[in-house]
């Protein structure tokens, strides 16, 4: 006989329609099987509703905080990695299409005097910003210069008084944690 039917209409306590549940009634009248399941299973749910609810150990929430956090921190160092790889590999892959497509559409010596061009560019450009911010600096009055220059030593030196006042700070009463 199949009991297959039977024991998940049991066990899964699901709404059966008329028809079922009279076959039902006439199988676990006829099965001792199915019905020692059917029973067994109306008493282990007795049994599980009547029991109290377990008590989680002392000091379950801060673990299971900490725990989460930790895994949170991870997911994200995890996601970082992994944003880092995926960028670097797309750019690297980029720059080998782009050096592919050039390879193959262009000469090396088209290649190479593009690349002479620019970088005389580059030091034609440094140079002539050179020239224009030491043009300015000597057309600047001589008080101009000794003022940037107090300004920025005030600045720094203000700068270090800091550090100094957070170090002994922190030295003395300690790092808190809020």
């Amino acid at each position: 006989m199949n009991h297959q039917p039977y024991e998940s209409w049991i066990l899964d306590e699901a709404a059966l329609s008329l028809a079922e549940q009279r076959q039902m009634k006439e199988h676990l009248d006829s099965c001792a099987a199915c019905r020692k399941l059917a029973t067994g299973w109306i008493a282990a749910r007795r049994s599980m509703r009547a029991a109290p609810p377990a008590r989680p150990a002392p000091g379950f929430t801060g673990r299971f905080q900490a725990r989460l956090a930790e895994r949170r921190a991870l997911q994200h160092q995890l996601q970082a990695r992994r944003f880092v790889l995926i960028t670097t590999t797309a750019s690297m892959l980029a720059l080998f299409a782009l050096m592919a497509y050039l390879a193959f559409t262009t000469s090396f010596a088209t290649l190479l005097v593009n690349a002479l061009g620019l970088a005389t560019r580059l030091v034609i450009q440094w140079n002539n910003a050179q020239q224009v911010i030491m043009s300015l600096w000597h057309a600047l009055p001589l008080y101009i210069p000794v003022a940037i220059w107090v300004i920025l030593s005030t600045g720094l030196s203000l700068l270090g008084l800091i550090w100094a006042v957070s170090l002994w700070r922190i030295s003395a009463k300690g790092v808190t944690n809020q």
